[in-house]
Parts: C-alpha cells; sequence; structure tokens
C-alpha cells in the first residue's frame, strides 16, 4: 500500500498542473519580443512617415459649409404662421415636393420675392434629412433662399387638397380649427404664377392692400 501510495506521489510531481500549459515559456516570450520589434522598426512606421501621413489627412480639402441653409430652409418648422408685417396678412404657398420640378423652383423664386412662406403637409418619409435632400434637389442652391414650413395644420384649417394653393391669411394657423373664407383668408388654386395668383386674391373685397404689398414687394404693378 505504501509503495503504491508513493507511486501516485511521484507521479503527480512529475506532471505539470493543467494553468502551466496555457503560460508560455521564456523562449516563447523572447521570441514574441523580438517580432514586435522587428515590426515597430518597419520603414512605414518611422516617425517622419508617420508625420507625414498626418499632414496628407489634415490637409485634406473639406466640404464647403453652406452656411445657415438647413436653419434658414426650416425657419418657421412646427411654428405658427406669421405675417410678415405688422397689419399685413400672411402669403402661404401650399406646396408638394412632387409638384413638376419647374413649377416648384418658380414658386420658390417668387416666394423668396414677395416674402411668402412655402408650406408642405409632412416630411419626407418623417425625416428632416431626406426632406432637406429632396428640396436641394429641386431647387438646387437656390434652396437656401426659401422658407419652408412644414405644417399639416395649416392644410387642414383651410381645408386644401390641391396643390398648389396660395392664400391670404389674417390670423396664423395655429390650431386645426376651420376659418370662413373671405373673412379670415382668401385662397385661390391651381398652377399659375405667384402674381396671377396675388391679383386674384386682391379681387376680394377688403384683400386689395395686402395683395399690392406683397405684388409690389416682387416688383410687379398691382
Amino acid at each position: 500500500m505504501k509503495q503504491l501510495l508513493w507511486l501516485l506521489l511521484a507521479s503527480w510531481a512529475l506532471t505539470p498542473p493543467l494553468w502551466a500549459e496555457t503560460l508560455p515559456s521564456e523562449a516563447q516570450m523572447e521570441a514574441a519580443g523580438h517580432k514586435a520589434a522587428t515590426l515597430m522598426a518597419a520603414p512605414e512606421l518611422s516617425a517622419g512617415k508617420l508625420e507625414a501621413a498626418g499632414r496628407v489627412i489634415h490637409d485634406l480639402p473639406l466640404p464647403t459649409p453652406t452656411g445657415n441653409v438647413l436653419d434658414k430652409l426650416f425657419a418657421q418648422v412646427q411654428q405658427p404662421l406669421q405675417p410678415a408685417t405688422t397689419g399685413t396678412p400672411a402669403l402661404m404657398i401650399l406646396v408638394s415636393l412632387a409638384m413638376p420640378k419647374a413649377a416648384l423652383q418658380h414658386l420658390a423664386q417668387q416666394a423668396d420675392q414677395a416674402g411668402a412662406v412655402l408650406v408642405l403637409r409632412g416630411l419626407v418619409e418623417d425625416s428632416f434629412d431626406k426632406t432637406t435632400q429632396a428640396i436641394h434637389g429641386i431647387l438646387g442652391d437656390t434652396a437656401g433662399d426659401s422658407t419652408f414650413q412644414i405644417n399639416p395644420t395649416v392644410f387642414r384649417r383651410y381645408q386644401v387638397q390641391d396643390v398648389p394653393t396660395f392664400i391670404l391669411a389674417k390670423t396664423p394657423a395655429t390650431s386645426a380649427d376651420t376659418c370662413v373664407l373671405g373673412d379670415d383668408y382668401v385662397a385661390v388654386r391651381g398652377d399659375a404664377t405667384l402674381a396671377y395668383a396675388l391679383r386674384k386674391l386682391g379681387g376680394h373685397t377688403g384683400w386689395e392692400t395686402a395683395s399690392h404689398h406683397y405684388l409690389q414687394a416682387m416688383g410687379e404693378k398691382p
């Protein structure tokens, strides 16, 4: 029995523990250190090369900032429309990005001249980025000169189903409650120039002054 016990103890002493197999030997560690030193000494990792690479990265031309195009483009997003001038009804052009490109371009230019607001029913795929890209895709560099509002309330309040629709409104649209046509606002719809639409709107009793105001801003005769 003692002889058997002695043999077992001797066998255990000669067998390394399991955790020892996971540790590298001194020879392995020395080889790994030599390999790392060789890699770090490579020419492409020299200080001069790295510094030059950094200069190349920093010297890359950056995109030219477009100023406050995005801020101006959606300057009135989720804000109530306000008259352009104290006592002057607000001028809105309700549009859709699905309209013909040329028609939307002309209306955007005319709206900028008159100080009108272009109103969209909603965002493209519920995304400001995609909406901005869509507008820039249609209007190009002139997009930043136009003021857009994303306001479905305006469409509901004035019961607008078709675009473009031109509206002169005395009271900003702060709720979806409908107004009285002729008293609170006047509207005309159809594929027309803003000047033509303003003359039609000014043909309604009590709206001549507002119509003349915007026509003069555009450099048009009433």
